[in-house]
């Protein structure tokens, strides 16, 4: 709890932004955790629900035309292969920031 609780002191609100926009770190968990900070109930749910919303929006509409369209090799399976690799990208930035980070508590 004490790693939360200093990247929350060091970084704040920013912290929050990173662990909503990937799906890394579950919700649930996500959510406990927020909860024993010090963070603001206000900021807490506007930052989730304005970061949350156009993750929910883009799966939502990707798995729509999957279910529609079908998987085949139109323009329904390049706005997937965009919306797989912005989540891979996501992905990474979050990992390069948790091993930054960790480096910089280390020393």
């Amino acid at each position: 709890m004490d790693k939360i609780y200093g990247w929350f002191d060091i970084y704040g609100w920013k912290v929050l932004i990173l662990t909503r926009s990937t799906p890394l770190i579950p919700i649930n968990l996500q959510n406990y955790a927020y909860g024993l900070t010090d963070i603001s109930y206000i900021l807490y749910i506007t930052i989730s629900w304005l970061v949350t919303l156009p993750k929910i929006i883009l799966l939502t509409a990707t798995s729509g035309l999957i279910l529609e369209e079908g998987f085949s090799f139109g323009i329904y399976s390049k706005v997937i292969l965009m919306v797989l690799i912005i989540i891979i990208v996501l992905h990474l930035l979050t990992y390069k920031f948790i091993k930054s980070n960790k480096r910089r508590d280390d020393k």
